[in-house]
């Protein structure tokens, strides 16, 4: 099921990850960098390619989905951080709303190896995830690898792919606030900060908060923005925490706003 190639190039970082095909998608791991050093994180990304006319998921996958799933298999000392999603869509899967991508979509996602790496290292993950139509849903998985020896940091042919890609994910913003007002079956959204609601589309990224297939109508309120959205049937007890993403409609970069209570 595995295809792999692996190339040493003197003393260089061995990225290999040819892709491997699974269900109604193909799967490969970069590398930004063809070498690695000593305590210094180097960026991968899992490209996952969905066949025409299916889709796959996002962190909230909506109604019905299932996200991106990972086992990794590490040497002892090294580090994973989070896999990242970038900004979804939205889309029907039957009957059944839900958020995910089609075509080609790169989940970034930092490795850091030991302070005290030498040698070579090998690194294994499985990557799990549901692709659907609008008939039916199709599972698939890979097994994929990376191997690196110890070496000064030189870039691979794919840093361009993973540097596009991270300007995709979401960015903490500290200066746009977010407060949640529950109102039984809808919650109350009001926004306040330097930004135009009405030039963004919202996403939920807290799964069970946000009914999947609630509309996001802001209005101006002096200083602020709000709306009213359907609640999820599946919320359990009072609303204690929310994340939205905001994808802009023109070319702002995708923001990412939470809500705690207090």
């Amino acid at each position: 099921m595995i295809a792999q190639t692996c190339l040493l190039i003197a003393s260089a970082c061995i990225v290999s990850a040819a892709g491997v095909k699974s269900g109604k998608a193909e799967a490969e791991w970069l590398s930004e960098s063809q070498t690695c050093e000593p305590g210094k994180p180097v960026q991968t990304a899992l490209r996952l390619v969905v066949d025409e006319n299916w889709h796959t998921y996002w962190s909230n996958p909506g109604e019905g989905g299932m996200k991106l799933g990972v086992k990794w298999d590490l040497p002892t000392g090294w580090i994973v951080g989070e896999l990242e999603h970038p900004f979804p869509k939205r889309f029907m899967t039957g009957e059944l709303p839900g958020f995910g991508y089609e075509g080609t979509v790169i989940f970034p996602v930092k490795i850091t190896p030991p302070s005290g790496f030498t040698g070579s290292a090998n690194l294994k993950a499985k990557f799990s995830w549901l692709t659907c139509n609008e008939a039916q849903c199709i599972p698939g998985t890979a097994s994929l690898e990376l191997n690196f020896t110890s070496s000064p940091t030189t870039s691979s042919p794919d840093a361009v792919t993973i540097q596009q890609a991270m300007r995709k994910i979401p960015q903490a913003q500290d200066d746009i606030h977010l407060d949640v007002t529950d109102l039984g079956k809808t919650l109350k959204l009001t926004f306040r900060g330097p930004f135009d609601a009405g030039n963004y589309d919202f996403f939920p990224l807290t799964p069970e908060v946000i009914d999947s297939g609630a509309t996001f109508q802001f209005l101006k309120n002096g200083a602020d923005w709000t709306a009213e959205v359907r609640k999820s049937e599946y919320a359990n007890g009072p609303i204690k925490e929310l994340t939205l993403v905001l994808v802009g409609k023109s070319v702002q970069s995708p923001l990412r706003v939470e809500w705690k209570m207090k």
